[in-house]
């Protein structure tokens, strides 16, 4: 197996502590070390950006080592592992990464863990974080996942909703651009389908969805069959390489119809792809994450003082807000269970039960999230949904709102 090495977690001291509770009744100098286990993706599809999103983890890790964790008598070790974001690698390396670090918590980045994991969890007695959007088919109790976002239609519907209320005052007109024969992506438009057929106060209507390869050379045909539906936005939720051909169609027909993306595929990652910002000019994305764009939050001011100790090239962007997001989720469970129960009860089955009706404020998510408040019914926050944006505006990235866009009720698909 291949083992990601970390360097020390020796931090500076004097950074005001985000979130931090009392000390809790660990002898003088006495240090209680756990060990939280990360899947990363070094060598697979997302490689290009898993140096700085692991990185990004080693910082918020240092932060609370020394800002919280020294205060407690706790060190949380984060350990790496290479799963290349493959189900079959994390489902078969998994066993020995419980047996040989007894993890109170793993940090996933994706639906390889949930997919891999899920149903072991429950048995291992370790809870899965995540900062990606939350997949359908895992929409139900009893699974030991917490995604720190709902689902990936949730972060659309939110966004809509806005746009619906600041601006068109009617039913928005959708089109979807997708890719069969993957259920992560498909269930996309399945949601979208029955949130507008079915949901009391739906604000958009799916006037055309066009299916194509996951990585398209041209897309002209298609977005020209689309554009005949005078569509007000065109979604393009699954990857980077469909938002390029959709943008390249839109310019080959003269078109100017805002493209609407994610997270994993947004305004940052497609235009850094491209090489042209300003070639998405009035394009928007959406996501339940404080976009990395805004630096007024205290994980920016973390990550500005402790990255020169990691790597002093590290990037805060997209990838990095999210390896912060579920490290510091993690956090707050540990906090809370010493508070209650002491060091000595910091072990997974008490992170898992220390989720539940508690909330989480965005102030003590260090500004990355709105407040989580969780139920075991569902693996992602049953109240407060909210998602933000960004768009391009001449020629600059900005904040669609700079406060969190309500997320309106979505039927379950």
């Amino acid at each position: 197996m291949r083992r990601v090495k970390f360097i020390s977690l020796c931090c500076l001291s004097g950074l005001l502590c985000f979130g931090s509770i009392p000390f809790s009744g660990v002898a003088f100098g006495e240090v209680k070390t756990f060990n939280v286990t990360a899947s990363y993706d070094f060598s697979g599809p997302y490689a290009d950006i898993m140096k700085n999103s692991s990185n990004a983890q080693k910082i918020i890790f240092a932060w609370w080592n020394q800002e919280v964790g020294k205060g407690l008598g706790v060190q949380l070790d984060l350990k790496g592992y290479d799963f290349r974001y493959d189900a079959t690698i994390t489902a078969s390396k998994w066993p020995g990464v419980l047996s040989g670090d007894k993890p109170i918590a793993h940090l996933g980045i994706g639906g390889p863990d949930v997919a891999a994991l899920m149903k072991r969890l429950p048995n291992d007695k370790v809870p899965l974080f995540l900062a990606t959007g939350t997949y359908g088919f895992i929409w139900g109790p009893g699974f030991w996942v917490f995604n720190a976002r709902p689902t990936y239609w949730h972060e659309a519907a939110g966004f809509y909703k806005y746009m619906y209320d600041k601006q068109f005052k009617r039913k928005i007109r959708i089109a979807l651009i997708n890719t069969q024969g993957i259920p992560a992506y498909e269930e996309f438009v399945t949601a979208s389908k029955k949130y507008a057929a079915e949901a009391a106060d739906a604000v958009v209507e799916v006037v055309g969805v066009e299916w194509v390869p996951l990585r398209p050379v041209d897309l002209t045909s298609q977005i020209a069959r689309l554009v005949k539906e005078k569509p007000d936005f065109i979604d393009v939720y699954a990857n980077t390489p469909q938002v390029i051909a959709t943008l390249r169609a839109l310019q080959t027909l003269n078109k100017q119809i805002p493209i609407r993306m994610s997270s994993h595929n947004g305004i940052e990652v497609s235009a850094k792809a491209l090489g042209n910002l300003k070639d998405f000019e009035g394009c928007y994305d959406s996501y339940s994450l404080r976009p990395a764009l805004d630096h007024s939050v205290p994980a920016y001011e973390i990550f500005s003082k402790y990255k020169d100790q990691i790597d002093k090239e590290a990037d805060y962007n997209g990838a990095a807000v999210q390896a912060m997001m579920n490290a510091t989720m993690v956090f707050r469970a540990v906090e809370r269970v010493i508070k209650s129960k002491g060091t000595e009860a910091v072990n997974g089955e008490n992170l898992y039960n220390s989720m539940f009706e508690v909330n989480t404020t965005s102030a003590q998510l260090l500004g990355l999230s709105n407040d989580q408040y969780f139920t075991r019914e569902r693996p992602f926050p049953a109240k407060n949904l909210a998602c933000m944006g960004t768009t391009v505006k001449n020629g600059k990235q900005v904040l669609v709102s700079k406060e969190w866009m309500p997320i309106p009720e979505v039927p379950k698909w």
